[in-house]
């Protein structure tokens, strides 16, 4: 995973440092991306379960 390779090659300490911040950069878009996804099936998930639970009685 892209993440997982970032965070590899922060950690190794073999960066420089512009190429170190253009990783991190790199990885906080990646993280947004991601936390954007995961609003979007939380909330598809959320109208799933709303659409098909049965009504409180």
């Amino acid at each position: 995973m892209e993440v997982e390779e970032l965070v590899q090659e922060i950690a190794s300490g073999k960066l420089d440092l512009d190429n170190m911040v253009v990783k991190v950069e790199k990885g906080y878009e990646l993280i947004k991306g991601m936390r954007s996804r995961l609003g979007e099936v939380k909330q598809k998930i959320e109208k799933l379960h709303a659409d098909h639970s049965e009504p409180n009685a």
